[in-house]
Formats: C-alpha cells, structure tokens, sequence
C-alpha cells in the first residue's frame, strides 16, 4: 500500500540518486553510489511503512468516533 504522502520521500529519493550520480561523475567508484542508493531505497522504504502504520491506526481511530 502506497501512502498519501509518499511523493515526498519519494522526492527525495530520486534527488539523492541524483547526487551520486553527479558523485559518480567526479570520482566516487560506482560500486559505492550503488551501496549508496541501496541504502537510501531502504530508509525510504522503511518511512514509507512508519507512514502507512500511522495512516492506517488514525483511519481507524476516526472510524470508531
């Protein structure tokens, strides 16, 4: 499930690749961009579910007033 708000993180997402892109370009071994990119998906990934959880507990909430 995608939240309501995940364009934000996914933002942020796309302009950090793009940093290592830009990295990759002046030097920093490809190898460690892609170590890079891994570990900014995960952190994403992992706000993305904190975001959901929270979303779905106040639905839910909401839903029994």
């Amino acid at each position: 499930m995608r939240n309501r708000f995940g364009f934000y993180s996914n933002n942020q997402r796309i302009c950090a690749i793009d940093e290592f892109k830009k990295m990759v370009k002046s030097g920093l071994p490809e190898d460690e961009a892609k170590d890079a990119e891994d570990e900014v998906q995960k952190i994403t990934d992992s706000y993305n579910k904190k975001i959901d959880e929270i979303l779905t507990a106040k639905e839910k909430d909401i839903m029994t007033i």
